[in-house]
């Protein structure tokens, strides 16, 4: 829907764009959009094994992806050619994948399902770990050259979910569910 940002209200009538988006367990939808205007996304519904992962670039020009069995957690570069994604039932590990090169580096094991954002560089990844010993937000370079680095710890019932990180790199913006986190 056209917005007006100055006035903080809907210019027009909205127009849908894509329909039979994927949701996740979660309820959010399966997509992501680099910053170039590529956007990838689950076509399909909620149940695990009928999604098809597809690229649609600026122009309206889709092409089909490789398609593992179990993957949700999208999350594309923002230079749109590499691809995070969580992968597997029970036990999640946490790959990203060189669309160009169709190769891919295994990052994680046994890694939480949800919260996998790229930092502005595009060479680092953000990241909820499940809940439990040493769980919480982490850092890790997209090549996994480097061991992960704890940004915000989380404890054995809860997660803490990164959302976004500003332009710079400096600020995220995370959900942590524990009552002591922010004391009053």
């Amino acid at each position: 829907m056209p917005f007006d940002i100055d006035r903080m209200q809907p210019k027009g009538p909205p127009a849908t764009l894509l329909e039979d988006v994927a949701a996740s367990a979660y309820g959010g939808g399966q997509l992501d959009f680099s910053r170039y205007g590529t956007l990838v996304y689950l076509a399909g519904k909620t149940v695990q094994n009928q999604h098809q992962l597809l690229r649609i670039d600026a122009s309206g020009k889709s092409e089909r992806l490789f398609a593992p069995d179990n993957f949700n957690n999208l999350a594309l570069s923002p230079d749109g050619k590499q691809l995070a994604v969580t992968i597997g039932r029970g036990d999640l590990d946490r790959y990203v994948f060189d669309l160009q090169r169709e190769i891919s580096t295994k990052l994680t094991t046994n890694a939480a399902g949800i919260g996998t954002i790229w930092a502005p560089d595009g060479k680092h990844l953000v990241y909820a770990t499940a809940p439990g010993k040493n769980s919480g937000m982490m850092w890790s370079r997209a090549d996994g050259s480097t061991e992960p680095q704890m940004l915000v710890p989380g404890d054995l019932r809860f997660p803490v979910i990164p959302f976004c990180i500003s332009p710079d790199g400096r600020a995220s913006t995370f959900r942590c569910c524990r009552e002591d986190f922010f004391p009053a």
